[in-house]
């Protein structure tokens, strides 16, 4: 169950890692379109917002992870 369970804790953070990176370049992609003031690709934004709650998840899931590996 433990070498489940860090498996698992190393699938999570290289999930973080690319979901990170991908928000940044959404992120820089969306200041871009501001300073031309291109305001109606607001699809962009939707993007940074699923990325930031998929991040929150996967907070979740790790701090879930953790504390079952404490327990065992």
């Amino acid at each position: 169950m433990k070498t489940y369970l860090s498996s698992r804790v190393e699938t999570v953070n290289k999930l973080k890692k690319m979901a990170t990176e991908k928000r940044n370049t959404l992120t820089q992609k969306v200041k871009a379109l501001q300073k031309a003031e291109n305001l109606p690709m607001a699809k962009c934004i939707v993007k940074v917002g699923e990325q930031d709650s998929w991040l929150a998840r996967l907070e979740k899931q790790a701090v879930r992870i953790k504390m079952l590996q404490k327990n065992f």
